[in-house]
């Protein structure tokens, strides 16, 4: 990780327009792919990653550390701007606390809707 970006977690990061916009625009890019091309379903047997399509699931911790390495770049650039976004984000956090360093236990489909459901706002805002 950036050495700058460690030292002023809190600090927003100023980027000339044209620089914000492509940045705006790749995040959105990123949060569509996670929210519509990744795998919903559950395998049938243990996710293993020798498996077919291993990285494409959505259950897998990997998966929403993804999401929130993201998300946490979107506000360095000041890019999160309206109240219900946020509050998707504060729900967001508040599940990512208690599996962020891995989980003994097997992801949920109400997991993945608390994914979901963030990345929803994150489209909506960033459209």
């Amino acid at each position: 990780m950036d050495e700058k970006f460690k030292q002023h977690p809190n600090k927003i990061i100023s980027l000339s327009p044209e620089k914000l916009l492509a940045r705006k625009e790749k995040s959105l890019k990123i949060f569509r792919e996670f929210r519509f091309d990744f795998i919903e379903e559950f395998p049938l047997e243990m996710l293993r990653p020798e498996m077919s399509n291993y990285a494409r699931y959505k259950c897998r911790t990997a998966f929403f550390n993804d999401i929130f390495l993201n998300i946490m770049l979107l506000k360095k650039y000041g890019l999160i701007n309206k109240k219900e976004t946020e509050k998707a984000l504060e729900e967001f956090f508040r599940f990512y606390e208690t599996i962020k360093k891995g989980t003994t236990r097997f992801y949920t489909q109400e997991d993945i809707d608390k994914a979901n459901k963030v990345l929803d706002a994150l489209i909506k805002e960033l459209s």
